[in-house]
């Protein structure tokens, strides 16, 4: 009988240890996750940050760009909580930014967006200038503010475009549109654009669209004030 009980008392023990290292295990990644959270949203609020200080010491249009990126960049931020944080519980930058842009808290449809979100923010503060004018480009370009410059550009892309005939959608072949952009776009301007953030700053320079280009647009762009006076100061 004494062997049964010691052997069901070391059972007991090393089911006890089991359970302590796997209660140990488990802290360790929420505290190793919430660190992950934490420094993701610090890289966001950085970048804001950054965008804030570009916007302060420029005026029109760029003014506006580096505001649209630092709210863009500010709303990744509140997106790292798992519901919409009281003001309060902001830290002071994103306090100031939220407030001086704008931004808005926006949940990830699920802890896998988040987690992408999350990794991501180390990307947005690495690479060199070129790699940043594609970050940069890329963000204006998904916005409402890339619709309306896409919705200016529609002479040249729907070259590019074919249509499923049994599906009825339209695909365009953007590696090719973009390169011809590109190109109309150098040949009208007189400069060399060779990527969509130079394509942006034409607009911007441009004196009939300038700061307008980051208005809210109208719901139907085809009559947008902006897009009809890009696609006549840019012959398109």
């Amino acid at each position: 009988m004494l062997p049964v009980i010691a052997a069901a008392a070391r059972a007991a023990s090393a089911g006890a240890k089991a359970a302590k290292a796997s209660k140990a295990a488990k802290a360790a990644r929420a505290a190793k996750n919430s660190d992950a959270v934490y420094n993701a949203r610090r890289r966001y609020v950085r970048k804001a940050e950054r965008y804030m200080k570009q916007a302060d010491s420029s005026y029109g249009a760029s003014r506006e760009r580096y505001i649209f990126l630092a709210k863009r960049e500010a709303e990744k931020a509140l997106s790292t909580y798992e519901k919409e944080p009281s003001f309060n519980k902001l830290s002071k930058g994103l306090q100031r930014i939220t407030a001086e842009t704008g931004a808005r808290y926006s949940e990830p449809s699920n802890d896998a967006q988040r987690q992408k979100l999350i990794s991501r923010s180390k990307r947005s503060l690495e690479g060199n200038i070129e790699n940043r004018r594609e970050y940069e480009g890329r963000a204006v370009m998904s916005s409402s503010i890339g619709s309306r410059i896409i919705a200016s550009l529609e002479p040249i892309w729907r070259e590019f475009a074919t249509e499923n005939p049994l599906t009825g959608k339209t695909a365009v072949d953007w590696a090719a549109a973009s390169d011809a952009i590109f190109k109309h776009m150098s040949a009208v301007t007189g400069k060399e654009i060779t990527d969509w953030l130079g394509v942006i700053e034409a607009f911007e320079k441009n004196p009939e669209i300038g700061a307008d280009l980051y208005k809210e647009p109208k719901n139907n762009l085809r009559y947008d004030a902006v897009v009809q006076a890009a696609q006549k100061a840019f012959k398109l």
